[in-house]
């Protein structure tokens, strides 16, 4: 019969008239067979010579060292008619085999609750810590009690890091720390952090190789000036009206003052957001002074009163929940994922540009980016009624729109002004443009479609 040996730990003592020290050892575990186990397990207590621990009635100790739980013949546990297949070793050689499977009365999740019973058990049960972790428990020590808490609806919060840390074995489950302060360990997951982890690095990479991180920043102007490349190089009034608004909160040391006091004039947020000036808004012909000339004798003459413009606005437009679409054009390098063009998304309740790389222009593919761009509005709880787009438009595509419980709108032919999508290009282009002016000289320029959620709004 094929079983499975697990190492025993107990806890044994040397009693005198005037003292009582108690100790705990550990339990490894290996495979093998009952007639002809093979692999030993260690315990330095079990079936030591002296009298047995002093332990409180209806108790166990909770053993850190201990890969199962086994229980001593007596001690209340719940019956399950199951037998158990494993075999306790001691450092004696000596090995005992487990007799019943029981089960803890404590409400917890398996593996947590079994208990092996050792009938060569003498001194106390024993709880593996290890179990309980299995089963996704917490356990915190002190000087006085142990708590054990559910990771699943517990957040135990730190505040301060911690001076030893181990790591636990895969093979036999146990816990390990390192016993030298200072000196080789060939665990690389075992680490004394008293003191910064920068220090633990035999040598730092040369500054061209290392990854720049904002901690190691300084002074506030090369804090803004990083910043402001990793935010895609907007505009001045941009930026500071999104970090007003508390889009930036998660980066640490960025404000508007210091945006304001130290923001960085680079060059690649002219390439990207750069204007050409219109001709002939400064005429260089001197303007004449224009006067009302009375038609009858003896009134004086008035120069000419200023004008008002006004513009309506329509709510209206506010309660339709509409979206804008347009596709670009062709863009000049071929992605490696195939993709040439892009789908921009206007959507006017939230003010958000959301951008979706095409492979073509073809009625499938705008299908496509069109249904990944709503169903991400859709996550955030965005859902719009109205559809404005293009006249060209495929039946299909109207399909599409309607089964997203939509009305769509087609812009009239050679009017792009009615499409609200175009000066949504417009932003978006001059925003990625910057990104890729930004990125490295050797960024290949086939990975376009990858920085395409950097440039959104």
């Amino acid at each position: 019969m094929e079983a499975e040996i697990e190492e025993g730990c107990a806890e044994a003592a040397a009693i005198s008239a005037e003292a009582v020290n108690n100790a705990s050892d550990y339990i490894t575990q290996a495979s093998s067979n009952l007639r002809q186990p093979e692999e030993d397990e260690h315990d330095e207590s079990w079936e030591r010579e002296g009298p047995t621990p002093i332990v409180p009635e209806l108790t166990a100790i909770y053993d850190s060292g201990a890969t199962s739980s086994c229980g001593r013949i007596g001690d209340p546990f719940l019956e399950t008619g199951k037998k158990s297949d494993k075999i306790f070793q001691m450092p004696n050689g000596h090995k005992s085999p487990a007799s019943d499977l029981k089960l803890l009365e404590h409400n917890l999740r398996s593996p947590a609750r079994d208990v092996h019973m050792v009938p060569d058990l003498k001194g106390a049960s024993l709880i593996s810590t290890g179990k309980l972790a299995d089963a996704g428990y917490i356990s915190i020590f002190d000087k006085e009690e142990v708590c054990i808490y559910d990771s699943t609806n517990t957040k135990i919060i730190v505040t301060r890091g911690a001076i030893l840390k181990g790591y636990r074995d895969k093979k036999s489950t146990l816990w390990h720390i390192p016993l030298k302060k200072d000196g080789d360990d060939n665990n690389t997951e075992t680490v004394i952090v008293d003191k910064p982890p920068t220090e633990f690095l035999p040598s730092r990479p040369p500054p061209t190789e290392a990854i720049f991180n904002v901690y190691e920043i300084k002074t506030q102007p090369e804090l803004v000036r990083y910043f402001h490349a990793a935010a895609g190089f907007p505009t001045k009034p941009t930026w500071l009206n999104a970090i007003k608004k508390g889009f930036y909160t998660s980066w640490p040391g960025l404000t508007d003052k210091i945006v304001q006091k130290y923001f960085p004039e680079s060059e690649e947020t002219w390439k990207g957001h750069a204007r050409k000036i219109k001709s002939g808004l400064r005429s260089t012909k001197k303007k004449t002074k224009e006067s009302v000339h009375s038609t009858h004798k003896g009134e004086p003459t008035r120069s000419k009163e200023k004008s008002f413009y006004m513009k309506t606005y329509d709510l209206h437009d506010d309660f339709q929940r509409k979206m804008y679409t347009d596709q670009t054009g062709r863009f000049p390098i071929k992605s490696s994922r195939g993709n040439q063009y892009i789908m921009v998304l206007v959507e006017l309740d939230s003010e958000a540009i959301l951008v979706e790389a095409m492979r073509n222009r073809t009625s499938g593919e705008m299908i496509r980016a069109y249904q990944k761009l709503v169903d991400r509005m859709k996550a955030c709880g965005v859902a719009p009624k109205h559809h404005v787009l293009d006249n060209e438009c495929s039946r299909e595509f109207k399909e599409a729109i309607k089964e997203n419980q939509m009305a769509y709108q087609l812009a009239d032919a050679h009017d792009h002004r009615r499409n609200i999508a175009e000066k949504a290009i417009q932003t978006f282009k001059d925003h990625f443009v910057a990104v890729l002016c930004g990125a490295d000289d050797t960024f290949p320029m086939h990975l376009w479609d990858r920085l395409l959620e950097q440039a959104e709004h």
